[in-house]
This record gives structure tokens, sequence and C-alpha cells, in this order.
């Protein structure tokens, strides 16, 4: 589990860099308008639903995974090599 952790996020990590050194090498800039407008149209604004509602669901099932981990963790004595921002053991 731990490895697929560290997996999924190494490749988040990467599609985020991918993203950002996208948007700064077209020198992407957006208006406050031009947001508006995009935003406005009924197509975009349930393409932004739908990915709000899948980051929603990832966070709770990161979440749960993360649980899951710490008590493994915890139950094979682990706690405190693993897991900083907790509780110890």
């Amino acid at each position: 589990m731990k490895q697929f952790l560290q997996k999924y996020g190494e490749f988040l990590v990467k599609i985020l860099k991918k993203l950002m050194e996208l948007l700064v090498n077209k020198n992407v800039r957006f208006t406050a308008q031009e947001l508006y407008d995009c935003v406005s149209q009924t197509e975009y604004r349930e393409k932004l639903t739908i990915g709000c509602r899948q980051l929603v669901e990832m966070e709770y099932t990161m979440q749960q995974c993360n649980a899951s981990v710490y008590m493994e963790a915890r139950n094979r004595g682990w706690c405190d090599d693993m897991l900083y921002d907790r509780p110890k053991c």
C-alpha cells in the first residue's frame, strides 16, 4: 500500500509540474472576465462540477487509505518511522 501511495503521489506531482510548465511557457493569463465567461458556459461548468466531484472523492479515498495505512503501521510498530504528522503510538 505504501508503494502504491508513493507512486500515485509521484504521478500526481509529475502531472501538476507538467501542467504548470505548460502554463508558464505559454505565458497563459486569464482575466476575471475570461474566467467568468468560461465558467458561465454550461459545458465547462458541467466539466468543472464533475472534476470537482472527482477531486472530493479522491480526497476521501486518500483519507481512507491514510487511515488504513496508519492502522497497519501502528499494528506493526512502524508509526514513529513512517508517519511524522500523527501522534505517537
